[in-house]
């Protein structure tokens, strides 16, 4: 088994101890990606649906990716009342795509499980035009330490990394999130 596969099997313990993301970075996510009312996300790794509900709550219209049954279904358990969230139990990798769909890619935690050589490439295409990836995630470190770039957290690094779509080859958007995550 997968590395990536093994929080399927204790996905109530891994939504009950996950921390939570704080709500001015999805406001500056959405902010950065010009999101409208009436646009698209994708979320690769959708995991119990933290992510998710952030943006549910601002009315957002959600593909959420999910390859373990068991974490979808706390997602769709969590996320119910939100009727414009779609799910699909599969891996990014596998699933087959909607090519210029999204106006948002976003990835909690999770783009590192995806395959290299299909991260950048396929997420390009399903970018609409101008859309934009966001892949953020926690790092905790000890108290007294340096995290990586000089950042002092107290308690934790929210890192949001976006890059604006560039159409073409695999190394036109690895170049693209390199730049902005300098």
């Amino acid at each position: 088994m997968e590395q990536r596969f093994t929080f399927d099997g204790m996905a109530g313990l891994y939504g009950d101890a996950r921390p939570t993301y704080p709500e001015s970075m999805f406001d500056d996510i959405a902010a950065f990606a010009g999101l409208g009312s009436k646009d698209a996300i994708l979320e690769i790794g959708c995991g119990t649906g933290q992510a998710t509900q952030t943006f549910a709550r601002r009315g957002f219209s959600i593909l959420a990716l999910e390859p373990g049954k068991e974490l979808m279904g706390i997602a769709q358990q969590n996320l119910m009342k939100f009727p414009h969230i779609r799910f699909a139990e599969t891996t990014f990798e596998a699933w087959p795509g909607k090519p210029e769909t999204f106006k948002l890619v976003m990835a909690a935690q999770s783009f590192h499980w995806v395959a290299p050589d299909v991260r950048f490439a396929k997420t390009a295409e399903q970018l609409a035009p101008g859309g934009t990836l966001a892949v953020f995630w926690k790092c905790t470190h000890a108290a007294g330490t340096t995290a990586r770039r000089g950042i002092r957290p107290p308690l934790f690094a929210i890192r949001a990394i976006a890059f604006r779509s560039t159409r073409g080859s695999v190394v036109s958007a690895r170049r693209a999130f390199r730049e902005v995550a300098r």
